[in-house]
């Protein structure tokens, strides 16, 4: 690693990782609360369902292929990178072609409402176009390049955005303009990034290794099955919505959903791209022990973010919901329970982070199992009789159910634990700041100065009550000699 403190190079790589993942998630927020104005929700409700089905499909075309890219690039950096970009490029396209049958059966003989023979072409599209994206994007990740990552990332979701609300101002295509913004702009985006780090020369047929190959899928082939177990919990409440309540109730439930997700998706993202890396260079040069204690304090920080954002996000959710159509006010319900869903599981990305490290991704696959059958057998008590409410209830607790095993199975292999004094003060320090908003909520109107003045106010207080129990003395002596170092290497 170039810096001996791993935490220093995360809060380097963190503040590098920032914009690539919060404006990506600015301009969906924008997308979304644009397109729940243009659309109703039954549109809406069919191109969550299609994104859905791309998304499934594209666990086996790429998703474990990155896994493998992100465990295995720090191998071959050195010494025999060829083999490594050749092996990944061929194992992808291979991958892809079989992905592209797949999503071929199911617009040919499945239901209309899983996805709709109009839009396979274009899902062929996104789907081959994400994947190559997504693939370098993740070679330069793994390369712990994160100016570059955030350029690109920032790039792909600005000019997907605005190329997707020109097409559907300017022409008559409606739900395909968001396929096609996103086909052409990613497109291009692999042709330069290609092109800037050379990738085609280092693509040769005589430099694929089946060696490597057998590495990626032991390696991948079992988070592959993880991953496609996680897509039941997130898919089966769409589908069931879909079945007992019919595509507007998902329009609403997708809407509401991924509004709630939005805020602790991006700090988990933020997080796990700097800290994947790091972990793995941790693993390899310093040995258990001390990539136990990184992990636990990454999740230190992550939970630092995590409470207050909760708490907020519960006392708040009818101002934040007022940023959807009118037509998807009902669904303020949900985002408590879809925020609670993402935070329970960025956390298990550092449970479980053990699981991977010692290649025990099978025992992963078994946990998300677990987690994906009771989230089935709950949808199916509560959808029929809550609606999409009963599908946020049944995720949650579904999740949560995750966590739980996931803490007691990673004793085994890598134990993870939280440091109960500071989990103490920041729960008491999130208490604090609800109490204050509370106070405050009552006198103020439901308007958006009045979201944005409460916001402040609660990190604020928050911060205040975290300086109060001295829960945050070292990173404020450390922002401090930061400062300090820069002003006196500037002034000298």
């Amino acid at each position: 690693m170039g810096n001996n403190n791993p935490i220093l190079s995360l809060g380097k790589d963190v503040l590098l990782y920032v914009p690539g993942r919060l404006f990506p998630a600015l301009f969906g927020f924008v997308g979304l609360s644009v397109y729940t104005r243009i659309f109703s929700p039954s549109e809406y409700g069919e191109y969550s369902l299609v994104m859905a089905v791309i998304g499934t499909i594209g666990l086996f075309a790429y998703a474990w292929i990155i896994q493998s890219n992100l465990r295995f690039f720090s191998d071959y950096k050195d010494n025999d990178l060829d083999t490594f970009i050749s092996t990944s490029f061929f194992v992808l396209i291979i991958s892809l072609f079989f992905s592209a049958i797949a999503l071929l059966i199911l617009a040919k003989f499945s239901t209309n409402s899983i996805i709709p023979i109009k839009y396979f072409i274009l899902s062929i599209g996104v789907l081959i176009s994400t994947s190559f994206f997504e693939v370098l994007i993740n070679v330069l990740r793994a390369d712990r390049n994160p100016k570059y990552v955030s350029i690109f990332l920032i790039l792909s979701s600005i000019l997907s955005l605005s190329v997707s609300l020109f097409l559907i101002y300017f022409s008559n295509i409606r739900i395909s303009a968001i396929f096609i913004g996103s086909i052409l702009v990613n497109s291009l985006l692999c042709i330069f990034l290609s092109l800037k780090f050379n990738i085609p020369k280092r693509i040769k047929f005589r430099s694929f290794s089946s060696r490597t190959c057998r590495d990626f899928v032991n390696y991948g082939i079992p988070l592959l099955i993880t991953m496609i177990l996680s897509s039941i919990l997130f898919l089966t409440d769409r589908y069931l919505i879909a079945l007992f309540k019919g595509n507007g109730a998902v329009g609403i439930y997708s809407a509401a959903y991924n509004l709630g997700a939005y805020p602790m998706s991006i700090i988990s993202s933020i997080l796990i791209f700097a800290a994947f890396p790091i972990i793995i260079d941790t693993w390899n040069q310093s040995g258990k022990e001390t990539t136990k204690i990184l992990i636990e304090k990454i999740s230190r920080y992550y939970l630092l973010v995590a409470f207050p954002s909760l708490a907020g996000t519960a006392l708040l959710s009818e101002e934040f919901i007022q940023f959807l159509g009118s037509d998807y006010l009902v669904g303020h319900k949900i985002l408590p329970l879809s925020f609670f869903g993402s935070t329970t599981l960025g956390l298990c990305v550092f449970v479980n982070k053990g699981l991977e490290l010692t290649k025990n991704t099978k025992v992963s696959a078994i946990l998300v199992g677990t987690s994906g059958i009771f989230n089935v057998i709950l949808d199916l008590l509560f959808i029929p009789k809550y609606s999409y409410f009963g599908a946020g209830m049944a995720t949650a607790v579904a999740y949560f159910i995750y966590f739980l095993l996931s803490v007691f199975v990673s004793k085994k292999y890598l134990a993870w634990k939280i440091y109960f004094n500071s989990t103490i003060n920041i729960i008491a320090s999130s208490a604090i700041m609800s109490v204050i908003i509370i106070l405050f909520k009552r006198n103020l109107g439901e308007s958006f100065s009045s979201l944005v003045f409460l916001i402040l106010l609660g990190i604020i207080v928050y911060f205040m009550s975290l300086i109060f129990f001295r829960e945050i003395k070292d990173e404020i002596l450390f922002i401090r000699d930061f400062i300090n170092k820069f002003l006196h290497d500037y002034n000298r």
